[in-house]
């Protein structure tokens, strides 16, 4: 049977290099918020921070009006839901059809609250 002392000598090697290496990454900025580096090319995607979820902002906007996905994604937007989307008219889409307890559709792309 091997003993432990050796392999026990051998982490605390290792370790101590990594300690090295992690303060090194993070004098260049590039150790994310749980400590693993990042890569230099991507850095992270942004995400907006909104305070009510989009099916509520979509409600409170839509409120006895009738409104194209366009229309509801222009109007939710202006009254300040924050998106980064490419494909936001998209989401409200799948948002206004998804939730057939808030809304309802009344013709064809045309949404009306419940």
């Amino acid at each position: 049977m091997r003993s432990i002392g050796p392999l026990q000598r051998k982490r605390a090697q290792l370790l101590a290099k990594l300690a090295q290496i992690d303060k090194k990454l993070a004098e260049l900025g590039e150790v994310s918020s749980n400590g693993t580096a990042r890569s230099v090319k991507g850095g992270g995607r942004r995400r907006a921070v909104n305070k009510t979820p989009l099916v509520d902002a979509l409600y409170n906007v839509m409120k006895g009006k009738t409104m194209t996905v366009s229309e509801a994604a222009e109007a939710v937007q202006k009254a300040g839901y924050k998106t980064y989307s490419s494909t936001f008219k998209v989401m409200v889409n799948m948002t206004l059809a998804k939730y057939t307890d808030r809304f309802k559709r009344v013709g064809r792309g045309q949404y009306t609250t419940k």
